[in-house]
C-alpha cells in the first residue's frame, strides 16, 4: 500500500499516530538533552528509567484499582518516584563521571541500565506483566474534519505539549532554571558567582528522570516489559543526534519529526521503519552535523 492508493483520513490517522508517538519520544529525549547540555553526560540508562516509571506506574495503577483514578495516580506516583531515584543515582553514580571520557560515562550508563532491568525482572519478573483496561474515559474517539482521532493519543498528545510548555518555562522564568541555563554556559564561571551548580545538576537529572517516567506511565498501554527501556533508547538517542546535542527545542521538533516519519516507514514504506530513520540521520548529519539547532546547549 502507498500514499497514493489511500485516502485522506488514512494520511491523517498515520500522520496523528506518527505526533502520539512522537510526543513520546520527546518525553525520553527531553531527559537525555537536558542532561548532556548541563552535565555533558551521555546517559544510556535513560531509557531504564523510562522502563521503570512503566513498571511502578503499572504497580500503583493494580494497587488502587485501575480505572481513570489509579492512571492518575500512577502519573503523579510514578514520575516523582523515579525522579528520587534519579536524583540519587546522580549523587551517587554520575557524580564521578563528570571528567571522564566519554567512553567511560558509556560503559557505566549501559551497565547501569541493565542493572536496573534485571532488578525489574527480579521484582516484576521477565514475562510482560498484565495491564488494566484503559479507563472507559479514553474509548471511543473525537471527530475533527470527518477524521477519527482517538481519545488516548489526543491525551498523550496534550500531556505532551503541557511537559515541553511547563520544562520551557521551568527554564525561561524561574530563577533556578536561570541557573540551569548559566550552568550550560558555562558550568565553572556560574560556581564561581556563588550559584550552586551541584544542586542544579541533581535537579535536572531527577527532572529528566521524572519526565522519562511519565512517558513510561503513558506507554503501559502501547507495550510494557523489561526490554522496553532499550528499545526506546536507541529511536530517542537519535531524536536528540537530529536535533542537536543538547538542544531543548531541538529535541521536541526532531522528537515530532522522527514520529511521523517512523509511523508512515512503518505504514507505507518496503524497507523497516528503524532503518528509515537511520537514513534520517544520517542526512542530517551530512547535512547539518551539528543537527537542526545546531550547539550543544539548552535552549528555550
Amino acid at each position: 500500500m502507498t500514499p497514493l492508493s489511500v485516502g485522506l483520513g488514512d494520511l491523517a490517522t498515520t500522520f496523528v499516530n506518527g505526533v502520539s508517538y512522537g510526543m513520546i519520544l520527546v518525553l525520553v529525549a527531553l531527559g537525555l538533552s537536558l542532561v548532556f547540555g548541563l552535565m555533558g553526560v551521555l546517559n544510556f540508562a535513560h531509557g531504564a528509567l523510562f522502563m521503570l516509571g512503566g513498571y511502578i506506574g503499572l504497580a500503583v495503577m493494580k494497587l488502587t484499582g485501575g480505572g481513570m483514578t489509579g492512571f492518575a495516580l500512577a502519573l503523579v506516583v510514578a514520575p516523582l518516584a523515579v525522579a528520587a531515584i534519579g536524583a540519587g543515582l546522580e549523587r551517587t553514580v554520575y557524580k564521578p563521571l563528570y571528567e571522564t571520557e566519554p567512553i567511560y560515562q558509556l560503559l557505566l550508563t549501559f551497565g547501569l541500565a541493565v542493572v536496573i532491568e534485571e532488578a525489574v525482572k527480579y521484582i516484576w519478573g521477565a514475562a510482560p506483566p498484565g495491564v488494566p483496561p484503559r479507563p472507559a474515559v479514553f474509548d471511543g474517539a473525537v471527530v475533527f474534519m470527518g477524521i477519527s482521532l482517538p481519545y488516548y493519543r489526543v491525551f498523550t498528545i496534550l500531556l505532551g505539549v503541557a511537559v515541553v510548555a511547563g520544562t520551557a518555562l521551568f527554564l525561561s522564568r524561574t530563577r533556578f532554571g536561570l541557573i540551569v541555563r548559566a550552568g550550560v554556559y558555562n558550568t565553572d564561571r556560574t560556581a564561581t558567582l556563588g550559584l550552586n551548580v551541584e544542586r542544579a545538576f541533581t535537579a535536572v537529572f531527577g527532572l529528566g528522570a521524572f519526565i522519562a517516567a511519565l512517558g513510561g506511565v503513558v506507554y503501559i498501554y502501547r507495550a510494557i516489559e523489561p526490554s522496553v527501556g532499550a528499545s526506546i533508547i536507541l529511536p530517542a538517542f537519535i531524536v536528540v543526534i537530529v536535533g542537536g546535542l543538547g538542544s531543548f527545542w531541538g529535541s521536541v521538533i526532531a522528537g515530532l519529526l522522527i514520529g511521523v516519519i517512523w509511523q508512515f516507514a512503518a505504514v507505507y514504506a518496503p524497507v523497516p521503519a528503524g532503518t528509515v530513520i537511520f537514513l534520517v540521520m544520517i542526512a542530517v548529519l551530512l547535512l547539518r552535523p551539528q543537527g537542526l539547532l545546531g550547539e550543544a546547549e539548552v535552549e528555550v
